[in-house]
């Protein structure tokens, strides 16, 4: 749904806003508009629509003046959802224009919806007719809520009919696109419980709308919805507390045990009791009170009521209005002795509660309308005596001398809804009779003149709407008096007022009118009926609207609030996450840092051992050189000696030259291998003590490179103990603060809460003390008024008993003439005068004593009418001040259990904030302590781990170690037995050359 609350109201910037509306001028497409209905959302016209020759309604919405931006933003919610939304038992949606600051909303036309037949026939309808229009408003209802949506107004009213019998659900100014929503919205009377206490015991869903039906349906039965003689405001508290309202019971009540059980089973307190859309349209009161033709009976039925109520006030305006001067005067008391008969005839037939208007502005109609009698379902196919309506505001026709056609008139005004019918069907009555019988053209053409004249005052006030209520009277009539009063006195043609430039074309008038295709179910006294009520100072509505607005201002502010909770702990969740990650981050730096120093340590070390190796490799190669070199001069000199002793003993031994060279030459490769192998032996002994010292430096490095490792490794292990110790700090903090910071916002909310309900309650209250004010002051003027009129009433009965007295005296003077004669007779003469005088003071007694009768009779009329009158005045008063007093008692009962219920919340919003709170506690301590485990574990693993990699190392060491000393050892040992054998050998042939020598 887009959103109204980005620009100005009326602005279409929003392209998403823009493609809801047409800026095309609507006068220029729809024509011949009525209005036939108002409301607080403004008001609804019947309208011919000239592009597709069809008839529609439209619904006339203005969002100028106060709350602009609310009535904009609910525009265009209505706009948007009917747009979207296409059922047959949903009333169309056809266009939506925006002219100034008004929008039109173009719509399928409906003849009326099932509260106006329930107005108009002033009974309960038939069972089978209400399980028809159930059946089909439960079809549009289930689309509804398949849809995710709620409708929220469910009520008579809302309940459209076509002229096919076609049942529509209408009015979506206060439908929900969510589920569960939680506004205070709707019609007092229809509201579920969970919708009133919405804010104060949480969400409702699609079954108050169930509700709503369960409740149209008794409106059907009953005529009125539960509660409504209670005070509007009152009947909430009400349903909010009390039980269920049910169907009336007893010996007379003709409904079915079906519609009891579908009506208890839709109203019950607890919404998940209730039954949905699809269990509702399988009940047996819908599928058992299936009947073929249903509402259109119904619609037939209604319509020939409607046209005889209105064709009924019709004629009796045109008695008096058609009526000769001459006569008026003779027969207007029996006229106005024929319209009292009628209406104290009708006066029991009172005002229906009709859920005809929208929404909470729905009841301001009702109490406005006479009590209704409580009789039950009736002969639905019984003729009602006809009532008096509001009366059409007909203009006297110009050619109202023709009496020849008044009687053919009569027949062809019947069914007659406006001004305009009625002046066309006279004007075409009047060209077909032309024809037959003999009328002068120019009466003919006054028609035409007063017709030319009438629509051109009409396009001066509002083009081509015709009002037919109240409000239009005043201009009716003076537009009668320019007409015609004018007319008359100075004798010139009404053509000559207006215009010729400024006058419609008959033609176009007439076709207009020809092609009109309206039709309704709503007589034209409740349409003017429901215009007066709006107009006049209303204060329940005023009420209602006021304790909407608050309502929903509460509920604005509380929403604005929760977001902003929302947006605050949003914020703070990422501020804490990102401390949280800054800080993770720090630590995983700062052990990349410290494993880099850890790294280059040692590198260093390593740096310094392979420096250490290498000069340690110089000094050896340096001293092994200089010994090898030393050994080498040592050998070269033993060589020179050995050589030189080998010469002497050879020149001793041989004393051949040949024999002495060859044993010389013999004995020098001896010597030469001899020293050769020494330096060989020696050089390797000295490799061999250089690897050793080598290994010896190795090992003594990897004792070092471990012990190192091991610290590095510990160090790095309490480094991390020690960011998890600061990251676990942190990650208290943060849950103390977060703590402090729900609990904050809880207390800020239940203090706004508190606040509301405060002002919701003084609220009530002032709207309950200005209704028990004005209820009293209304009473107390009746009742002044009463007192004002009972002179009146007084001289009347005196007038009476005078006139009996003056019988009585008549009767006394008679008899005592009689009396005076019988005595006369029979008394002598001379007595006469004597009998005469006792005669009449002896009357004169009995006058006196019809005097003091009469006297004391006026005294105990006046006392005992004035005692009855303050007596009943007062009882009457006393039952009021009772019943004012019950519902301000039950206001504060309701009003002590929404405190009691809201202290539960807010007591039981602190165990869940405390509950939320220590699960994260327990959620972040046991994250805490399964860090810890982890780390713990890493340590011992990595300990083990090292220490397993060291003894590996350590091992593999000595092994390589004792291996290369294993070898060493066995070339040693080569070596020192291959150079003892070349020694032995040596001597062996040194000795066996001296024995050959001595031989």
């Amino acid at each position: 749904m887009p959103a109204a609350s980005t620009g100005k109201p009326g602005s279409l910037k929003d392209p998403t806003i823009a493609s809801l509306f047409s800026v095309k001028d609507p006068e220029q497409r729809f024509e011949d508009l009525r209005e036939i209905g108002h409301g607080s959302f403004g008001a609804v016209f019947f309208a011919q629509d000239l592009e597709t020759n069809t008839t529609v309604a439209i619904k006339k919405m203005a969002f100028s003046g106060k709350q602009s931006a609310e009535k904009w933003s609910d525009i265009i919610k209505e706009v948007s959802f009917l747009k979207n939304i296409k059922h047959e038992n949903i009333v169309e949606y056809r266009a939506c224009y925006l002219k100034e600051h008004t929008c039109w909303l173009v719509m399928e036309y409906c003849i009326g919806s099932a509260a106006d037949i329930v107005e108009v026939h002033r009974t309960p309808i038939r069972e089978c007719e209400i399980a028809a229009i159930m059946e089909q408003t439960l079809f549009g209802l289930s689309y509804l809520h398949k849809l995710g949506r709620i409708h929220r107004d469910v009520k008579a009213g809302n309940i459209l009919l076509t002229d096919n019998g076609i049942v529509k659900l209408a009015d979506f100014g206060s439908a929900s696109t969510l589920c569960p929503a939680q506004s205070f919205v709707g019609t007092p009377y229809w509201m579920a419980p969970e919708v009133i206490l919405a804010m104060d015991e949480g969400h409702y869903d699609q079954s108050a709308d169930i509700w709503s039906l369960g409740i149209t349906c008794i409106e059907l039965a009953e005529r009125r919805p539960p509660l409504f003689n209670m005070n509007a405001m009152s009947a909430l508290y009400h349903i909010a507390q009390n039980d269920p309202p049910t169907l009336s019971r007893g010996e007379n009540s003709l409904w079915s045990a079906d519609f009891h059980s579908f009506v208890d089973l839709c109203l019950r307190k607890d919404p998940r009791e209730r039954m949905k859309t699809g269990p509702c349209q399988q009940h047996p009161f819908i599928m058992n009170g299936r009947l073929d033709g249903v509402i259109l009976e119904l619609i037939t039925r209604t319509k020939a009521l409607v046209s005889d109520l209105d064709n009924f006030q019709y004629r009796k305006m045109r008695k008096l209005v058609y009526l000769d001067e001459q006569q008026s005067a003779v027969t207007d008391d029996t006229i106005t002795t024929d319209r009292h008969d009628v209406d104290e005839e009708l006066s029991g037939m009172g005002g229906s509660a009709s859920s005809r208007s929208n929404s909470i502005s729905s009841f301001q109609s009702y109490h406005s309308s006479a009590p209704i009698s409580d009789s039950h379902h009736g002969d639905s196919g019984k003729v009602i005596t006809p009532r008096p309506l509001i009366p059409l505001r007909v203009l006297s026709s110009a050619g109202s001398d023709i009496n020849s056609t008044n009687e053919n008139l009569d027949n062809i005004d019947k069914g007659i809804f406006s001004l305009c019918e009625i002046i066309f069907y006279k004007l075409e009555t009047n060209i077909l009779l032309a024809n037959r019988i003999h009328i002068r053209r120019p009466e003919l053409h006054h028609y035409f003149r007063f017709l030319r004249s009438f629509f051109s005052y009409l396009n001066q006030k509002n083009r081509t709407v015709i009002h037919v209520d109240d409000g239009g009277s005043h201009c009716m009539h003076s537009m009668h008096e320019s007409l015609f009063i004018e007319e008359t006195s100075s004798g010139t043609p009404t053509s000559t007022l207006v215009s010729d430039e400024t006058t419609r074309p008959i033609n176009e008038e007439m076709a207009t009118l020809r092609r009109s295709k309206f039709s309704t179910l709503r007589t034209t006294k409740l349409i003017s009926k429901e215009l007066e009520e709006y107009n006049r100072e209303n204060n329940i509505y005023e009420q209602m609207s006021g304790y909407k607005r608050l309502r929903q201002q509460h509920q604005k502010e509380l929403k604005q609030l929760e977001e902003r909770c929302a947006m605050e702990m949003e914020s703070f969740k990422q501020k804490a996450d990102k401390e949280y990650e800054n800080l993770l981050n720090a630590f995983s730096k700062e052990l990349q840092r410290l494993r880099s120093s850890q790294s280059a340590e040692k590198d260093k070390k390593l740096r310094e051992y392979d420096e250490t190796e290498r000069r340690l490799r110089r000094q050896l190669n340096s001293r092994h050189e200089n010994e090898l070199k030393a050994f080498s001069n040592a050998q070269k000199k033993e060589y020179k000696h050995n050589k030189e002793r080998a010469k002497v003993e050879l020149k001793e031994r041989y004393s051949m030259r040949s024999a002495y060279e060859s044993a010389l030459k013999e004995t020098k490769a001896v010597l030469n291998a001899r020293r050769t192998d020494a330096e060989a032996i020696f050089s390797r002994e000295q490799k061999i003590a250089m690897e050793n010292e080598i290994r010896r430096l190795k090992g003594v490095r990897m004792i070092e490179m471990h012990t190192l490792t091991e610290k590095l490794i510990v160090d790095e292990l309490k480094f991390k103990g020690k960011q998890l110790e600061t990251s676990h700090a942190l990650l208290r903090k943060h849950h103390e603060q977060t703590k402090q910071l729900e609990l904050s916002l809880l207390i800020e909310s239940q203090r706004m809460k508190r606040r509301h309900l405060e002002k919701q309650h003084e609220a009530e209250t002032s709207n309950q003390l200005q209704y028990n004010q004005r209820v009293t002051d209304e009473t107390v003027k009746r009742h002044a008024l009463q007192s004002k009129q009972q002179p009146k009433e007084l001289k009347a009965k005196e007038l009476q008993i005078r006139k009996q007295y003056r019988q009585a005296v008549k009767t006394q003077l008679r008899q005592s003439k009689l009396l005076q004669a019988q005595v006369l007779s029979c008394t002598p003469k001379e007595e006469h005068r004597e009998m005469i005088l006792k005669l009449k003071e002896e009357q004169k007694r009995k006058l006196a004593t019809l005097a003091g009768q009469y006297e004391s009779t006026i005294e105990s009329l006046l006392r005992d009418l004035t005692v009855k009158l303050e007596s009943w005045q007062e009882d009457e008063l006393k039952a009021l001040k009772e019943k004012l007093e019950k519902e301000m008692d039950m206001l504060k009962d309701f009003q002590n259990r929404q405190k009691s219920c809201l202290e539960e919340n807010c007591k039981r919003e602190e165990q869940k904030l405390a509950e939320r709170t220590s699960i994260r506690k327990a959620v972040i301590e046991k994250k805490m302590e399964e860090e810890k485990v982890s780390l713990e574990t890493e340590r011992q693993k990595t300990l083990k781990a090292i220490e397993e990699k060291h003894r590996i190392e350590k091992a593999a060491f000595f092994d390589d170690e004792q291996k290369s000393l294993n070898e060493h050892t066995q070339q040693i040992s080569s070596s020192a037995s291959q150079f003892s054998s070349q020694d032995t050998l040596c001597s062996i042939s040194s000795n066996l050359h001296s024995l050959a020598t001595n031989s």
